[in-house]
């Protein structure tokens, strides 16, 4: 049994450690794109802002409806903007590329800059409208590709550990 919860936590490793590159390189390819898309002007049409441990555990948006969420800590922001494209209406919840995690004063600065009802810049791609964002970051993907690296690098690194400990 010994060897089988090894060999799981190699495989584990190396799966997950791959994975988060994989996200990490998605995003890159994203934004790589998303720098040169067009904007349209949009609305924002649903914000939702829990600043306690007991409400983001218990609300959550409603069903049905996908929200941009952004977090930190025990708070949550739930974003929503409209936009239309060659005549046509369309809804999203993209903020923007990678990780949804912020620290505190960026999620206070966020929330008053997108309130209810606030014009915003919608970045869209053209080839297809129903994708796109409110802000088109700098960088992205740097966390998962580290983290994902990490753990690809300590499961291909236990590999000869615990092939060695076998005929030891």
């Amino acid at each position: 049994m010994e060897d089988f919860e090894t060999w799981a936590g190699i495989t584990g490793a190396i799966v997950l450690g791959a994975g988060l590159i994989c996200l990490s390189m998605m995003d890159q390819a994203r934004l790589a794109k998303a720098k040169y898309w067009p904007t349209t002007n949009g609305e924002i049409i649903f914000q939702h802002y829990n600043s306690s441990k007991i409400d983001v555990l218990r609300n959550s948006p409603p069903s049905g409806h996908g929200f941009a969420t952004l977090s930190t800590e025990h708070r949550k922001l739930w974003l929503q903007y409209e936009y239309t494209v060659d005549g046509k209406k369309y809804t999203n919840d993209d903020y923007s590329i990678g990780d949804a995690s912020i620290r505190v004063d960026e999620l206070v600065k966020v929330k008053r800059k997108f309130g209810l009802g606030t014009k915003v810049k919608v970045h869209y791609d053209s080839k297809d409208p129903t994708d796109s964002l409110l802000v088109i970051p700098g960088g992205v993907g740097q966390g998962s590709l580290i983290g994902g690296a990490f753990l690809l690098s300590i499961g291909l690194s236990a590999i000869p550990i615990a092939i060695l400990t076998d005929y030891l």
